[in-house]
């Protein structure tokens, strides 16, 4: 028996072998998929992406303000520990937002004020 899962889109996908169907009346595989409905079947949830956690280091940086990093650069000539962790994420390449060692340098950028913390929970959302 074939099945079906709703999209975040138009579409319907036919899980039997991954089609990809338009809401389009003329194509067969739509009106295939309306009979199988009207027939008391119901396709499965939308399955929803998680955005991701794992950002390039530029991706991550350019969620700050100019001026947020403007801050950060003299907090990091002011502490070792922005300094490192500013290194770091820019040697490394991405950066984790769901690191313990990402959160603390994001607590240490609030506790220098380079940020609010409303600013660093808005830029740690995924």
């Amino acid at each position: 028996m074939t099945h079906y899962a709703l999209t975040t889109g138009d579409s319907v996908l036919r899980l039997d072998d991954q089609a990809l169907i338009p809401a389009d009346p003329n194509n067969p595989d739509w009106v295939a998929y309306l009979a199988w409905k009207a027939a008391g079947n119901t396709p499965n949830p939308a399955t929803l992406k998680s955005p991701p956690t794992i950002l390039q280091a530029a991706a991550f940086f350019a969620r700050f303000t100019p001026a947020e990093q403007a801050a950060i650069q003299a907090a990091a000539a002011a502490s070792p520990q922005i300094g490192v962790g500013l290194t770091l994420g820019l040697a490394q390449g991405y950066v984790n937002l769901l690191s313990p060692i990402l959160a603390g340098w994001m607590a240490a950028l609030v506790a220098a004020g380079a940020i609010t913390s409303a600013r660093s929970a808005v830029i740690m959302t995924p």
